[in-house]
């Protein structure tokens, strides 16, 4: 079930623009990251893999919280590998530039994190079987990812705007029940949680920024005419 709607130079790309800047705007993804990280439940894991680490501010916590276990984190952006690699000294974790789409490093973990990352994958169905390869027995992924309903308002707003129906990125995310049947295939037990998250905004200009800062514009607003 491969989706069509997000390229994926475009997603490298703005990533690579926002690595300065990231950490800065990304608040929803550091909760979202805690929240994922208490509800992991592997003891003592003695490799981990954080696909989509970003600026590695999230892996390092990862990294300190499991300090013996080896920790390989990758990242689509050249830019975001660069800027973990000078600010994350934490001795166990390894950075490297890969595509999750297909790159996924060849390697047995007890434990899979991927934070607010996958929902980018055109072809996330697809991949979760190979990432379930990656895992042993008894391991876990844990992941979080953005549903279709992100930025609705402002989809919202910009259709009224334009007078017909305007899609942004976030439209073609990916639904919980197009994943959970690979997920049940694939694992022996899935435990999903639904949250709707709400951050407000003084206006529409800090909005544009913060997509613009976390790298999370995917292909941009449609149309000509929206500047910042």
């Amino acid at each position: 079930m491969t989706r069509v709607g997000i390229s994926g130079e475009s997603i490298r790309a703005g990533f690579s623009g926002a690595s300065s800047t990231y950490d800065q705007y990304s608040q929803v993804q550091t909760y979202v990251f805690s929240q994922l990280a208490e509800s992991t439940s592997v003891n003592n894991p003695r490799r981990i893999m954080d696909i989509g680490c970003g600026t590695g501010r999230h892996t390092a916590r990862l990294g300190a919280t499991y300090p013996d276990a080896e920790v390989i984190a990758l990242d689509v952006s050249e830019s975001m590998i660069a800027v973990a690699s000078r600010r994350v000294l934490v001795p166990n974790v390894q950075f490297v530039v890969a595509d999750a789409q297909t790159h996924l490093p060849d390697v047995a973990c007890d434990l899979v994190f991927a934070n607010a990352s996958l929902h980018w994958l055109n072809d996330l169905p697809g991949v979760l079987p190979m990432i379930a390869t990656r895992v042993v027995s008894g391991g876990e992924l844990a992941f979080s990812a953005f549903g279709p309903e992100t930025f609705s308002e402002l989809r919202q707003a910009i259709s009224t705007v334009m007078g017909r129906e305007v899609v942004l990125a976030s439209g073609h995310f990916w639904q919980p029940e197009a994943l959970l049947p690979v997920l049940q295939s694939e694992f022996g037990a899935v435990v999903a949680r639904q949250e709707i998250i709400r951050q407000p905004f003084p206006s529409l200009m800090a909005l544009l920024q913060s997509i613009k800062y976390t790298g999370t514009r995917g292909d941009g607003l449609p149309g000509r005419g929206w500047t910042m």
